[in-house]
């Protein structure tokens, strides 16, 4: 008989786009599934829609999150009210291709592995498709092979395994990005042993549960697009495009740099959790390059959101600026720094410098 998979889509006020993700959990080949919707306390009509999916399919669930507000508490209330050998999760506005439990659940139930990812699509809001492992983008198209000369995984067809030195190794080296939240598919005692997910985390809360999954175990990445990710400026972190950015045109826009400053400080408390948790690890092997790393994340982000901020809100981007130069010092964070404060000291800075030193991701 087929172990059951329990599907957790957490929403909220997403009832035009809820139906996607749904029928394509519903198209799944694979067939022994209950889906959990948890409702995130929306004020449209996500309720009376997932109401009529109740009567014509019974292996759908709705749920109210009675947890924490936010994506974190919702996925956690469907995984404590989840019954399934196997848990996944789909955001209510990207949808899964037919074979993702499929064949997800195959590597799981037939090699020692209990942790499952695939590859993944990006629709952008233009309806542009991004094939993001083999674009037309060079660095793009390099990636799943850049990842496998950097790991020399075991590869079975389309089966790729990595060992449970991932995290460190795709840490420190950078680029090696390929475990996707909605691709994942996961045996219930891992999350027993890495607890839920941070509801204190108002962004990345994804980021921070999958850290800790492969920090622990290996796991597999199927060689085959399971995944439809879709951009939007409903997107919490994902609502434009960093690669098509030009950053002079939204230095004024108020709503965007609110927006991107937000999830920025979200990404920062993010590291500063797993620089802890690098810490007391006992598996992390060179934990100072590690925290090093860490430091210059933390400071490059800050100094980022400096530079971001400077024509509209000049006392937080002197703030951040101030809080840059505390986790890594450079010559150009201070000059723009003395720019900010004393801006009739006739300071020349190096644009090109300046740029360079930023970090939109």
């Amino acid at each position: 008989m087929q172990p059951e998979v329990s599907i957790i889509i957490p929403t909220y006020n997403r009832e035009k786009l809820l139906p996607r993700a749904i029928e394509s959990v519903r198209r799944q080949t694979y067939e022994n599934w209950e889906l959990l919707i948890v409702d995130d306390r929306s004020s449209d009509n996500t309720e009376s829609l997932v109401k009529k999916y109740l009567s014509i399919d019974n292996r759908i669930r709705y749920l109210k999150n009675e947890r924490k507000k936010g994506p974190a508490g919702a996925r956690n209330f469907g995984i404590l009210n989840s019954k399934g050998k196997y848990i996944a999760f789909l955001d209510s506005d990207d949808e899964w291709s037919e074979l993702h439990l499929e064949e997800s659940i195959d590597v799981l139930e037939n090699y020692d592995v209990k942790v499952s990812f695939a590859l993944w699509i990006t629709v952008k809001e233009d309806g542009e498709v991004r094939r993001v492992f083999d674009s037309e983008i060079p660095e793009e198209r390099a990636r799943l092979k850049r990842i496998i000369s950097i790991f020399n995984p075991k590869i079975e067809g389309k089966y790729i395994f990595f060992g449970d030195n991932f995290y460190e190794e795709s840490f420190l080296k950078g680029g090696s990005y390929c475990t996707h939240i909605n691709t994942l598919v996961i045996e219930r005692d891992v999350i027993e042993k890495i607890g839920l997910f941070n509801e204190d985390l108002l962004v990345c809360e994804d980021s921070d549960f999958v850290y800790r999954v492969i920090l622990d175990y290996s796991f597999c990445l199927i060689d085959n697009y399971h995944l439809y990710y879709y951009q939007g400026p409903d997107n919490i972190y994902n609502f434009f495009d960093r690669r098509d950015v030009k950053i002079d045109d939204v230095l004024e826009n108020r709503r965007f740099i609110e927006k991107f400053t937000f999830v920025g400080l979200g990404q920062i408390k993010l590291n500063s959790i797993h620089k802890k948790l690098i810490k007391s690890s006992q598996k992390i092997v060179r934990k100072r390059e590690c925290i090093n790393r860490i430091k210059d994340i933390i400071g490059r982000k800050y100094f980022t959101l400096g530079f971001m901020n400077h024509k509209i809100n000049k006392f937080k981007a002197i703030l951040f600026v101030f809080k840059s130069l505390f986790y890594k010092f450079n010559f150009t964070r201070l000059l723009f720094l003395i720019k900010l404060l004393f801006p009739f000291i006739p300071i020349k800075l190096e644009e090109e410098k300046i740029r360079k030193d930023l970090s939109l991701w």
